[in-house]
C-alpha cells in the first residue's frame, strides 16, 4: 500500500509538471507569432525606407552622365586618380558625390576614420568651394566626422546596455521558469493528497 501511495504522488507530480510544460510552451509559442509580427512589420518598414534610400542614390547624376552613380565601388579610386592640387579645379560639379564617396570608403567599424590625404584634400575643396582658410576647412572636415563617430559610440553603448538587460532577463526568466516548475509539481502533489484524504 506504501509503494502505491508513493507512485500516485510521483503521478501527481508529473502531472503538474507536464501541465506547467504544455502552458509554457503554449505562451512562448503565443509570445512568438506575436512578437515576429511586430518584427515583421518593422522589417517591412525599414526594408521599404531603404529601399527608397537606395534607389534615391543609385540614380545617376545629371551632372555627371548616367554612368555615374554614388554607390558604383571603383568610383573612389577613379577619384583619386583624377584628384588636382590646383585648388581651382577642386571646384567641380561632382565635389558632392565625391564627398560621399570619400566619406563611404573611410567606414571602417562603423567609424568614419580618414587617411590624411583624404581629409588634406576633403579640407581643400571645403576651403575652394566655400571660400574659407584651410584651417577652418579642416575644422569643417573634422567636425561631422567627429559628430557621426559619436553618434555611432552612443548606439554602441546603447546596444552594449540593452545586450546586458536581455542577458539578465535571460538569467531571470530561466529562474522563475525553474520556480514555476517546481510550484506547479509541488501543487499538484498537494492536490493528489487532498484529492486521497
Amino acid at each position: 500500500m506504501r509503494s502505491h501511495t508513493h507512485e500516485v504522488a510521483f503521478r501527481d507530480t508529473a502531472h503538474g509538471l507536464l501541465a506547467w510544460s504544455l502552458a509554457t510552451v503554449a505562451g512562448a509559442v503565443l509570445f512568438t507569432s506575436i512578437a515576429a509580427s511586430g518584427v515583421g512589420v518593422a522589417t517591412r518598414g525599414a526594408a521599404d525606407i531603404a529601399a527608397g534610400a537606395a534607389s534615391g542614390a543609385a540614380q545617376p547624376s545629371v551632372q555627371n552622365g548616367p554612368a555615374s552613380t554614388a554607390l558604383d565601388p571603383s568610383a573612389y579610386f577613379v577619384d583619386t586618380m583624377f584628384r588636382s592640387a590646383n585648388s581651382a579645379d577642386a571646384v567641380r560639379a561632382d565635389f558632392r558625390n565625391e564627398t560621399v564617396r570619400i566619406l563611404a570608403h573611410s567606414v571602417r567599424d562603423g567609424r568614419i576614420v580618414l587617411s590624411p590625404e583624404d581629409r588634406t584634400y576633403l579640407a581643400q575643396l571645403v576651403a575652394a568651394r566655400a571660400g574659407v582658410s584651410q584651417p577652418e576647412a579642416e575644422q569643417r572636415v573634422d567636425s561631422p566626422a567627429k559628430q557621426l563617430n559619436d553618434a555611432q559610440d552612443k548606439i554602441r553603448e546603447v546596444a552594449d546596455a540593452a545586450r546586458k538587460r536581455a542577458a539578465e532577463l535571460s538569467i531571470m526568466l530561466a529562474l522563475s521558469m525553474v520556480i514555476g516548475a517546481f510550484i506547479a509539481s509541488a501543487a499538484a502533489a498537494y492536490g493528489g493528497s487532498i484529492r486521497d484524504e
